[in-house]
């Protein structure tokens, strides 16, 4: 048995490699969610805060509970809308402990009944998105010792309805379950008011959850997770796992102590497997990529396309392991930076990285004719609420199978399109999801703030809005929400495309005649370029204008601008014929304004 028990570790070892154990513990991070009853007011005796009290050190107990709260999305204060859900997931808790449905059992937040089982569902997958395996207990509702309290509070509905779709959702989820309804049936005199208890209440309550979470199934993962999952060459990283009294653990096959830690320093993209035997079998996998010298982590620009017969600037943004010797179309740049080029013809750029291995991304910026260029995509767009699960940035990716929601609440929701510039639209396009607005508004905002409605749709049919012959120029285009053909449900907007034209401004020469409200400094172009490139600034107020050349170590190389200009637009051309190929920066100063942007020369 001696013999065995060796030759085990001996394997063990040979699978950790670059492995070595760390004798330290994460704290298990539990989150509360409920109404009145898990808020609880009364301080440090609420339930949540005597549970932490219980549990000690090793935990992280926090109370998200909401007066008032439903389950229910069309309830009167839907726990989806309020700042605490938002909170509760960023949280990221190992454990969540979910009680709710007492609010919901008044009459006019019961006449939603049918949502009941979805919505909870619902809730259930949001604290499981992005690969999350917490440890989910749904609870009973405690006994209601007073019908027809704080609005309506039904015991019938609780008992007779709520628990039995709770009890569904425990076994269609998969979740755990407390019941703090048995717990408090026939102690109507810890609950004074007849919906709330008091501190001896809480705590029973909190002793029934610390005696769940500790004393539950064995074989249970109430974790497991890397401290970090991205490492570059000679970079560590921490797993994590807790598992439920007396589980046998095993990671990638080796026998560990049931709760505890490991160091890594993988040298290649590993996947790490915590499995566990006893009551039940439980699994969960975690993959630490690795990214080595030479590999391209990310490489992507900030727009897919540029305007055919203008002049776009378009970001490029790259990333890749560390010790990488990378290069862009040729040139020498740095392994994790950014680039603005401008862009007026089909343009390939081609990232490289060397290293331990050889990797190459390539990105085609193509052009689109004005009629067919959407303004919209890809902009910065921002929105009054989102609901979870969903993403502003959906509405103008150009993808109609992600979309935008709002959260549930009782406010005009809005969404907002920042153009980058001004523009004069005609036409808009929006592609709706299964809940659509019945009446809408688009309003145009201009630089200054200055808003107006351009169009107003009241009696909107879904599917796709096809909104021509429309004129309003502005920099930002709003989607007011006025009502939805569900009257409750939160809207679902697939996709906004915007088309127009960009607003010219008529030069003589290489000054503007209007006079500029602000300074500016634009992208050069053409950018990348050899050996000359133009550089256009604005000033509106006379006064010494400078504009130099430095080179990545800072040092100043050449002067392009050093004299006293009155106030307007100009355009210089730079001749780079003395410098050697590289990344440099232009600076512009005049009198208290600077701004530097970079330029790159390729010889």
């Amino acid at each position: 048995m001696r013999t065995y028990s060796i030759l085990r570790k001996i394997i063990f070892f040979i699978f950790a490699a670059t492995i070595f154990s760390v004798a330290q513990q994460a704290k298990t991070r539990i989150a509360c969610i409920g109404n009145s009853i898990t808020y609880g007011g009364l301080g440090e005796q609420s339930y949540p805060q005597q549970l932490q009290k219980k549990l000690g050190s090793q935990y992280e107990v926090k109370n998200f509970g909401v007066s008032g709260a439903t389950l229910l999305k069309n309830g009167d204060l839907p726990y989806w809308s309020l700042p605490e859900f938002v909170d509760a997931l960023n949280f990221d808790p190992h454990i969540v402990i979910i009680k709710l449905g007492t609010n919901d059992s008044k009459p006019f937040n019961w006449l939603y009944k049918d949502q009941f089982f979805s919505n909870y569902m619902e809730l259930v997958a949001a604290f499981r998105m992005f690969h999350r395996r917490p440890q989910i207990y749904v609870g009973f509702p405690i006994p209601v010792f007073k019908e027809n309290q704080f609005g309506g509070i039904s015991e019938s509905v609780v008992k007779n309805e709520i628990i039995p779709l709770v009890d569904s959702i425990k076994r269609t989820a998969k979740t755990y379950l407390i019941d703090f309804y048995s717990l408090m049936k026939n102690q109507d005199s810890l609950v004074p008011d007849g919906v709330h208890p008091n501190a001896i209440g809480y705590e029973k309550m909190a002793q029934l959850v610390f005696d769940t979470i500790m004393h539950g199934q064995s074989g249970t993962i109430r974790y497991f997770y890397a401290q970090r999952e991205i490492l570059y060459k000679n970079e560590k990283t921490t797993l994590y796992w807790n598992t439920s009294d007396s589980s046998k653990a095993f990671l990638n096959g080796n026998p560990v102590n049931p709760i505890d830690s490991l160091q890594i320093t993988p040298t290649n993209t590993t996947t790490y497997t915590l499995t566990t035997q006893g009551k039940i079998i439980d699994s969960i996998s975690r993959t630490v990529f690795y990214y080595p010298p030479g590999r391209i982590k990310s490489f992507r620009s900030s727009m897919p396309s540029y305007e055919i017969g203008s002049v776009d600037s378009i970001t490029l943004f790259w990333e890749t392991g560390i010790g990488s010797t990378v290069s862009l179309n040729g040139t020498p740049i740095k392994q994790h930076d950014s680039l603005i080029v401008s862009v007026r013809s089909d343009t390939m750029f081609t990232l490289r990285a060397v290293g331990e291995i050889t990797d190459t991304q390539t990105i085609h910026i193509a052009g689109i004719e004005t009629e067919k260029y959407n303004r919209a995509l890809w902009r910065r767009a921002t929105a009054s609420s989102t609901n979870w699960g969903s993403s502003i940035s959906a509405v103008n990716d150009g993808d109609t199978a992600t979309y935008w929601k709002n959260a549930p609440g009782k406010i005009l929701p809005w969404i907002l399109i920042d153009f980058g510039k001004t523009i004069s639209i005609t036409n808009v396009r929006l592609k709706w999801g299964n809940v659509y607005a019945t009446n809408y508004y688009l309003i145009i905002e201009k630089e200054s703030g200055e808003a107006e409605a351009i169009y107003n749709d009241a009696a909107g049919n879904g599917e796709i809005d096809d909104i021509s012959g429309i004129s309003g120029i502005g920099r930002r285009l709003k989607i007011l929400f006025l009502q939805n053909n569900t009257f409750n449900d939160p809207y679902i907007l697939n996709e906004v495309e915007v088309y127009g034209m960009k607003m010219l401004t008529s030069v003589k020469g290489s000054v503007v005649k209007s006079i500029p409200f602000e300074y500016g400094l634009e992208q050069n172009y053409p950018n990348p370029f050899n050996p000359t490139t133009n550089i256009s600034y604005s000033i509106p107020q006379s006064g010494m204008v400078k504009i130099t050349i430095v080179d990545i170590l800072g040092r100043v190389v050449m002067n392009a601008v050093n004299q006293y200009q009155k106030a307007g637009s100009y355009t210089v051309t730079l001749d780079a014929a003395t410098l050697a190929t590289g990344m440099y920066i232009y600076r512009l100063e005049s009198g208290a304004y600077t701004s530097v942007k970079k330029m790159l020369v390729i010889k």
